[in-house]
């Protein structure tokens, strides 16, 4: 893939940002810039770990967890 091949699919000022960082990353790889072009434009995880968004879950309610007991406060041991 060579990173002319990359304009049909992005933005050249993305395209641009891509080679900086990968050349501030000591490579001129195309593969890397690819790469780093791909998590740019991939949405976040937080967007695709939301199931309300996604019509394939079926929409569940989580019953939530106390951890108050694994709290790091209730857990120190005291000095002797």
């Amino acid at each position: 893939m060579s990173v002319v091949s990359l304009l049909h699919e992005h933005p050249v000022a993305s395209v641009e940002e891509a080679i900086v960082a990968a050349m501030a990353r000591g490579t001129d790889d195309s593969a890397a810039i690819a790469l780093l072009l791909r998590q740019q434009t991939q949405p976040s995880p937080r967007t695709l770990l939301n199931l309300a968004t996604r019509p394939d879950v079926p929409s569940q309610s989580v019953e939530l967890v106390d951890l108050q007991a694994w709290a790091l406060d209730s857990l120190v041991e005291g000095a002797s």
